[in-house]
């Protein structure tokens, strides 16, 4: 877990979720780690979803096709919103076993 939170912070965010899925194969007997597991992967997918929002701002500049960056902001836009969400839920979720 401490791997992957160090990956998050690096922002290597393939890693981390590599990380957390190997963890969760390794040792699926392990509730607890399990469900911060989720916690950690949930955040992972949340901060992927916010640099996608800054490196689509970005192109903002440079593009011809403005409905298609539309679309893909919209898009990434909804997915952190559901990350979002999700996060909130699961640490209303969490249990210790």
């Amino acid at each position: 877990m401490n791997r992957s939170r160090a990956q998050l912070t690096a922002k290597k965010y393939d890693e981390a979720e590599r990380t957390i899925k190997e963890l969760r194969k390794k040792y699926p007997l392990a509730l607890t780690a399990r469900e911060e597991a989720i916690l950690l992967l949930d955040s992972v997918h949340l901060a992927r979803s916010s640099k996608e929002l800054m490196l689509i701002d970005i192109d903002c500049e440079n593009v011809a096709d403005v409905d298609s960056l539309r679309r893909e902001l919209e898009d990434v836009v909804m997915q952190k919103n559901f990350y979002m969400r999700k996060l909130k839920y699961d640490k209303t979720r969490i249990k210790r076993h």
